[in-house]
């Protein structure tokens, strides 16, 4: 499983601690705890008060194994580690104490994943499971980031355990849990989906199923990636309400590109509205250092209201320049005033302009 940041590890189990819990949890391996658990179904935990008693899960759909009843009770194991929400909905991952046990969750950092609630016939539930049972598990993943965000974010009916976010951010942090548990799962269990959410016109679910896709290194070539990247990069300019979505993306792009040819699409991300839109551009052209890149670094990034990006375009120019002058971070801020006046007057000179 790859390592993820420590943020993005607090975020993606963010369904399963809920709101106020502030530990620090491993990611989930969803192959893992596939392969581990006797039942998983999609459903939603009712009593989930912390104690002795079991809470209960009424199943909605099952992916692996076969549920004894519409209603199961599931030992509460989990308590001081992962925890559930009252009427959270997701994937439960469980397994037998002993023979014919009591059930109990097979993860307890993470007693469910995302899942999308949804009416009877569709979807999910309408699907018919596929013999191998991760590819289950990661079809119900991709629903969540098609679901509109109103299924969600429903008080009543909706996911609950929503990791505390401004109200137009709550469904993305929703949808970013099933995407960031996609990226534990090989490409052959869940690529054909997010190939086919990655061509759709709906968002932000594309822009998450390409954050999947590059995430999975051995997923897209660099052609494939080129292409995602330039299809998105009018999106990421000017996000709207995508932000957080379109943030995630970048960083993605950050991670995992670094083609010339990306150049125009990245220039064009320089002028996002997003700040970490316009650092993973300007980390980018930094990094791959060909001439083309010196325009945008020097006419753009150099004069950005962000220190980062200020950084990635000095440090690229010089790479370009004379590599052995490229500063490190610690480097620029403390000479940051004089490295920008220099390399302003460079690019005056050199593009022209005030």
């Amino acid at each position: 499983m790859k390592t993820k940041a420590i943020a993005s590890a607090v975020l993606a189990i963010g369904l399963a601690t809920g709101p106020v819990h502030s530990e620090l949890l491993p990611d989930a391996d969803v192959p893992a705890m596939t392969e581990a658990s006797d039942l998983i179904v999609i459903g939603r935990a009712t009593q989930t008060q912390e104690g002795t008693a079991p809470f209960l899960l009424t199943v909605d759909a099952t992916l692996k194994g076969a549920s004894p009843s519409r209603q199961i009770a599931v030992a509460p194991d989990y308590a001081g580690r992962g925890s559930l929400e009252e009427r959270q909905y997701g994937v439960f991952f469980l397994g037998r104490k002993g023979k014919g046990g009591a059930w109990s969750v097979t993860d307890p950092y993470h007693p469910a994943l995302a899942a999308a609630p949804q009416p009877a016939q569709t979807k999910t539930t309408a699907r018919a499971p596929a013999p191998d049972p991760l590819s289950n598990v990661a079809a119900a993943l991709c629903d969540v980031l098609t679901a509109p965000a109103a299924t969600l974010t429903d008080r009543v009916k909706g996911v609950q355990g929503l990791i505390s976010a401004a109200p137009e951010d709550q469904a993305q942090y929703v949808e970013y849990a099933a995407a960031q548990a996609l990226t534990t799962i090989p490409y052959s269990e869940a690529g054909a989906l997010l190939k086919t959410i990655a061509a759709s016109d709906q968002l932000p679910a594309r822009l998450w199923a390409i954050y999947v896709l590059l995430s999975l290194d051995e997923a897209l070539d660099d052609e494939e990636k080129i292409d995602y990247v330039r299809s998105v990069a009018p999106i990421l300019a000017d996000p709207g309400t995508l932000g957080f979505s379109a943030s995630k993306l970048a960083n993605a792009i950050e991670a995992h590109v670094d083609s010339p040819e990306l150049i125009p699409a990245l220039t064009v991300m320089l002028g996002s509205k997003e700040v970490a839109v316009r650092r993973a551009a300007a980390s980018v052209l930094s990094r791959i250092a060909a001439p083309d890149a010196a325009a945008p670094l020097a006419k753009t990034a150099l004069n950005d209201s962000d220190e980062s990006v200020r950084f990635y375009a000095v440090r690229g120019l010089a790479l370009l320049q004379d590599p052995t002058t490229a500063p490190t971070l610690a480097t620029f801020d403390q000479k940051q005033s004089e490295l920008l006046q220099q390399w302003r007057s460079w690019a005056r000179a050199r593009f022209g302009g005030p």
